[in-house]
């Protein structure tokens, strides 16, 4: 596993890849593979963009996100006006908008109602981190259980064959009455995030508990 040490010249490689980040100044610590970010950043999309990549670097186990959202004046909304562009946002990307209520709070949104699919729960918070003046999201959406768990459980399996960042013989997955338990070793925190949306794409499934650990060893690599 790489050292603290080793680890911090690759995160600020990896944030330096992402052409937004590359003249916004974030600050980054490790300590025993927790990556933890700070500083400030114009858009929630930046504040999500900088997660990301910091997951993607093999041996981080986990990071802490404490990136403040500055909107700058020329690109302020009020609450009203963000909670009209972030309804209309809903009806065009989610398949089930009615059941889908959002309310706004100092520029943070709170989604809130019931959908079928975990999928379709992720993909208003997905289209709407590029909302300007959006200064954080909180999706509070529920899943209608539909699927038997021995249904549920063979399908996230053949999702996982099927997606090639992802070594499906090292993940298990079981499911029981709409929870999903997954388990086993990936190489990065990005694949172990990837095997939980595929998770979550299944019809009835109502909780995803990612146990799968991140191990970045060379036996990982075989």
């Amino acid at each position: 596993m790489p050292t603290d040490e080793e680890l911090l010249p690759l995160i600020h490689e990896e944030l330096q890849w992402e052409p937004q980040l590359r003249k916004i100044d974030i600050r980054v610590s490790v300590k025993e593979g927790v990556v933890t970010l700070t500083g400030r950043v114009p858009n929630y999309a930046d504040r999500s963009a900088a997660e990301y990549s910091a997951k993607r670097v093999r041996g981080v186990k986990a990071v802490i996100n404490e990136i403040d959202v500055i909107t700058p004046f020329s690109g302020w909304r009020g609450d009203p006006e963000i909670a009209r562009a972030a309804s209309h946002i809903l009806t065009g990307c989610i398949c089930e908008p009615s059941d889908v209520q959002v309310t706004v709070s100092n520029g943070w949104l709170t989604l809130t109602g019931e959908v079928a699919r975990g999928c379709y729960r992720n993909e208003g918070t997905k289209f709407l981190i590029s909302l300007t003046a959006v200064r954080g999201i909180s999706n509070l959406i529920s899943i209608k259980p539909k699927e038997r768990a021995a249904h549920v459980q063979e399908k996230i399996e053949k999702g996982l064959k099927r997606n090639a960042a992802i070594d499906a013989q090292k993940i298990e997955a079981r499911a029981d009455d709409g929870r999903v338990i997954l388990s086993g070793s990936v190489r990065s925190l990005a694949v172990r995030e990837e095997a939980g949306r595929i998770a979550w794409a299944i019809a009835g499934v109502t909780e995803v508990k990612n146990n799968i650990t991140v191990n970045s060893g060379r036996d990982d690599l075989d």
